[in-house]
């Protein structure tokens, strides 16, 4: 269960902490993209609320240093996570079923590394 609270909260103190000890230091803050199964969808509503309280800090401190960049929709929810081999039909067809619906495989972590490159590169060329 996640406390939207809690985690932004948590993300408001380590941003304002980077800060006043190295003024002028670029944060950027990220959410991991989450699967298409039946219990990460019911912890959809719990997502919603971090997202809203990271969208509501990052808009409340008005700071060109800190951004939010929304990594969580630029990977697939439904490809990019672990599978289970299901059965095979007698027409070939062969069903699978996640195996790990919270942690990133290779394929989504390839998509979020782009991004995250991508982020960096900006920061460096001052377009971020």
């Amino acid at each position: 269960m996640l406390d939207g609270y809690c985690c932004a909260a948590s993300w408001r103190a380590h941003s304002l902490c980077v800060q006043a000890r190295a003024p002028g230091t670029k944060i950027v803050i990220w959410f991991p993209p989450v699967s298409r199964s039946s219990d990460r969808d019911t912890l959809w509503s719990e997502y919603v609320e971090v997202l809203s309280r990271l969208i509501k800090f990052v808009r409340g401190q008005a700071d060109e240093d800190i951004r939010l960049l929304p990594t969580w929709a630029m990977a697939s929810q439904e490809v990019g996570f672990a599978l289970d081999t299901g059965s095979t039909s007698d027409l070939g067809i062969q069903t699978a079923s996640l195996s790990d619906t919270v942690h990133l495989s290779a394929f989504n972590i390839a998509r979020v590394s782009e991004v995250l490159a991508a982020a960096a590169a900006a920061v460096a060329q001052g377009t971020l």
